[in-house]
Order: structure tokens, then sequence, then C-alpha cells
């Protein structure tokens, strides 16, 4: 959590957030518990605080007071409390600031307390320990880049169906998602759009995993009319699993049911002999 993210956390739990904050702010922690939790705490403490205070309307520069106390006390290393009561003026914003650093200390001694447990309990030397907690930490790191790769990646993918939407000139085309079946390829992304009336179509690679020597990609059209997979071609791959391809199906496409990519001998195959690893719905 950083130092922004707890002041904004602070002051939306004194309502002083503008809309659009409040907006960027439920966004960010989205992903992070350790932030719905801060809030759920200051809110509930905050609610208390309240009903023990006169009524009283805020000052107009609560969320001002409330910033330069949190920015001076980073600034000067110095004891929380000793600056909010002198920093703080309005008996409403004192009352706050308190409720604040009293459920941050609370928060703190809380995370403290589990953290030793978990290392008492899990481990039985400190060298273990200190690597089962870096282990943690990499994990989480890692997980966090995952999801937010995965978010970048399919709002991209979104956006380049789009753009070949609006780029192709079609009287009917169809756009799919293919699907891994093999665990191998599950960070692969493959994209396929398909115009039936000119019977063309384009293939793009994204993350795909290299194949072995003598070994290539090939796509296949599943045709509600044909018995068996019709050739699109073999699909090539760079270094970084990317390819875009425009294909020609070997046969008449009546009608689309769906498209398969398999691992076949390198050059390609005129019927699925190797594994099917993807395919759309």
């Amino acid at each position: 959590m950083t130092d922004r993210q707890q002041e904004q956390i602070a002051l939306h739990a004194l309502d002083a957030l503008t809309p659009e904050e409040v907006r960027v702010l439920e966004s960010e922690w989205r992903y992070e518990a350790r932030l719905r939790e801060e809030y759920a705490e200051l809110s509930e403490v905050a609610a208390e605080i309240a009903h023990l205070m006169p009524a009283e309307t805020p000052p107009a520069d609560v969320r001002e007071q409330l910033l330069a106390t949190l920015k001076r006390q980073r600034r000067a290393k110095v004891t929380p409390i000793s600056i909010a009561w002198k920093v703080v003026r309005s008996p409403w914003v004192a009352w706050a600031a308190a409720a604040v650093i009293a459920v941050s200390a609370t928060g703190l001694w809380t995370a403290n307390r589990e953290l030793n447990n978990r290392v008492t309990t899990l481990v039985m030397s400190e060298t273990a320990a200190q690597g089962e907690v870096a282990d943690a930490r990499k994990a989480q790191d890692l997980l966090k880049t995952q999801v937010a790769d995965a978010d970048a990646r399919y709002a991209k993918l979104l956006t380049e169906a789009e753009q070949l939407r609006k780029g192709i000139a079609v009287a009917s085309m169809e756009v799919s998602m293919l699907r891994a079946s093999v665990k191998r390829y599950e960070e692969g992304e493959v994209l396929v759009v398909w115009d039936q009336t000119k019977q063309e179509g384009l293939i793009k690679l994204a993350h795909m995993p290299s194949v072995q020597p003598g070994k290539d990609y090939q796509l296949w059209v599943i045709c509600k009319r044909q018995q068996t997979p019709v050739n699109a071609g073999v699909v090539k791959v760079n270094e970084k699993g990317e390819a875009t391809v425009v294909f020609h199906p070997s046969k008449h496409i009546a009608e689309v049911s769906k498209f398969a990519v398999s691992l076949e001998k390198e050059g390609g195959a005129p019927e699925v002999e190797g594994p099917v690893i993807l395919a759309s719905k």
C-alpha cells in the first residue's frame, strides 16, 4: 500500500474525496484486499466517533489539513500523534485524525502479530523462514503482474478485433477467440477473423510456446457440411510466439462451425494427425 493510497483511504473514510477520486481508488482496490480492509476499518471507527461528537459541519479545508498532517509526518519521521495535535486545529478534524492514527496503528500491530505467528508455525529454522517469506512475496508479485498483463492483453485483443471489423469491408464476418485444451498452451492467445463471402480469414497468435524442431502449428476450419476438418494452412510464429497470417481454406466452407489449431509435422498435414491444442467454441 503506497502513501498516496493511505491518504486517499483516510479521506474516503471521512467522505472528503471527490466522486472521480472515489472511482479511481475503488478501481485500485479491486485486486488488493488490504486496501478494502483498511477502508472498512477506518469507516467503522469514523462512524463510531461521529456518534460521540456534537453535530458540526466539517470546515471546507478539512481535506487540505489532513493531507498536510500526513505529509509532514512522513517528512519529519516523528511520532504521528505529536504532529496531529499541533497541525489539526478543528475538533472535528482532530477526532478524525485520531481515528485514522488509531486504526492504522492497530492494523500494523495486527499485521505484525499475524506475520510472527505464521513464521513460528510454518518454518523450523530462520533460513527456511526467510526463504518462504521471499517466495511468498515473489509469488504475490508474479500473480499481480499476471493479472495486470492478462487485463492488458484482453483489452488489446478487443481493440484489435474492433480495428479488424472496421478495417475489412466484408458482407459477413465472424470473430472467434480460440481457447487452449492443453495446459502448455494456456498462455497462448489466438484470434481468428473470418470473411464468409471472400472465403478468407486472418489469424493472429500471441504468447505461443515455440514448437519443437520438425513441428508446425496448423489451422483447421470445421465446416458443418464437411465430415473432416478443412486444412487452412501452416502458421509459423516468431521468437516471441507471435504471428499474423491471412489464410484460405483448401475447400469451400459453406458454414463455419469452429476453428482449431493442431501441432503437426513441419510443413503441415493434409488431415489432422497431431493433437488439437486450441479451438473456438
